[in-house]
């Protein structure tokens, strides 16, 4: 990973002494269903810390500071996530801290927002965002984020014109359907419907002989788990759908296809692709855990953006660092180039400027293989 350096730095980090641990506090699901979020949470700062730290660590106020990782399993359980969280800031001493799960951050927000710590929040959703709690920060894209992918199909695949989606029953689920709605209606698109569904069924066919009935080009898949989401799309093809798949969130297309098959799953779109001139940090990536998350890059981007505001501030004190994520002219370089911003007062449904704006890496499954195909993103994105 290549970041730019910190502007005015006239010695290299060995020659500095050295002061106090930058600890990183991880909470997150590292057992059960939901471990492959988890790690892919965990694991690229992991990375990340390793390359800072051989170079002498971070730099803030004249002294030189080893990255040092401190990961729990909260089991995406909201009473383990409030046990993990007290002891990495009380036991710990973190007074940064990542927490992956839409259904957790809120339950441990007030803890957060009463201690000095700045807690990014791999999360989805409404709710996970709050005014009231404004030690939070969202470092992914969400389904705002997302759907401006609308925008490209309608440059680049004008043959597809009516959307038909299949979302899970809370309150991601109910956002993404807001956000295909009004996007597709922004960029010239119809959406013919909106199947909702609860997180236990197995049995998508009623819904979408239902959304088939209308005929789409496409079906929007929102956020669903990789389970769901193959559940869908196998049970699609099987009702006769010929038509394109998109999934509206974070997943690895790649356990999709082993799930499905790479037949149904051809032409499978998704965001999160590798794009070209980037294989090193995969080959990276796998000779240090063995396997590749297409996932990663986006859930470990707090490490990055989280030294670059430490550099901004030159201080460790996390009241400093809020100040320089809040600025708005405070923007990070991005892994696979561009570059990053937080924002959100412009976004109804944020209410407060602690979203990551990034850019997208649209993939689709061809012949089995997940292959990128196209940048995109807001038209507010930093130039």
């Amino acid at each position: 990973m290549v970041y730019a350096p910190q502007e005015g730095a006239t010695q290299q980090p060995s020659a500095l002494p050295l002061g106090k641990p930058l600890k990183i506090g991880v909470a997150a699901p590292l057992s059960g269903p939901a471990v492959p979020w988890g790690n892919a949470t965990l694991r690229p700062v992991q990375l990340y810390a390793e390359e800072i730290n051989a170079k002498g660590g971070v730099v803030a106020a004249g002294e030189r500071h080893v990255i040092e990782v401190i990961a729990y399993d909260h089991k995406y359980r909201t009473d383990e996530a409030a046990t993990v969280m007290r002891r990495l800031i009380m036991s710990d001493k973190c007074n940064y801290v990542a927490v992956l799960g839409g259904g957790v951050i809120p339950a441990i927000a007030g803890m957060i927002q009463d201690n000095p710590v700045l807690c990014f929040g791999t999360a989805f959703g409404l709710g996970v965002l709050n005014p009231k709690f404004d030690h939070i920060f969202i470092p992914i894209s969400q389904p705002v984020e997302f759907t401006y992918v609308w925008k490209w199909f309608a440059e680049n695949r004008p043959d597809i014109k009516k959307v038909a989606m299949v979302a899970v029953n809370d309150n991601v689920g109910r956002m993404s359907g807001t956000m295909v709605e009004r996007r597709t209606k922004e960029f010239g698109q119809t959406c013919l419907g909106v199947e909702y569904y609860e997180r236990d069924i197995t049995d998508f066919t009623a819904a979408l002989s239902r959304l088939l009935a209308k005929k789409p080009d496409i079906i929007d898949l929102d956020g669903s788990p990789a389970g769901s989401a193959a559940l869908i799309l196998k049970q699609g093809r099987e009702l006769g759908f010929k038509g394109d798949f998109i999934h509206g969130g974070h997943t690895d297309p790649s356990v999709i296809v082993k799930m499905v098959g790479p037949e149904k799953a051809e032409g499978f779109y998704s965001s999160n692709a590798l794009p070209p001139g980037y294989e090193w940090y995969q080959k990276k990536y796998i000779a240090k855990f063995g396997e590749w998350d297409n996932m990663a890059p986006a859930f470990g981007r707090y490490g990055p953006i989280l030294v670059q505001a430490i550099k901004k501030a030159d201080s460790l004190d996390p009241e400093k660092v809020k100040k320089v994520l809040e600025s708005p002219d405070f923007v990070w370089d991005e892994m696979f180039g561009g570059r990053g911003k937080f924002y959100g007062k412009e976004e109804p449904l944020y209410g407060i400027s602690h979203q990551a704006l990034v850019p997208e890496y649209l993939g689709q499954v061809r012949k089995g293989k997940f292959e990128f195909v196209s940048k995109y993103g807001s038209p507010l994105l930093p130039k």
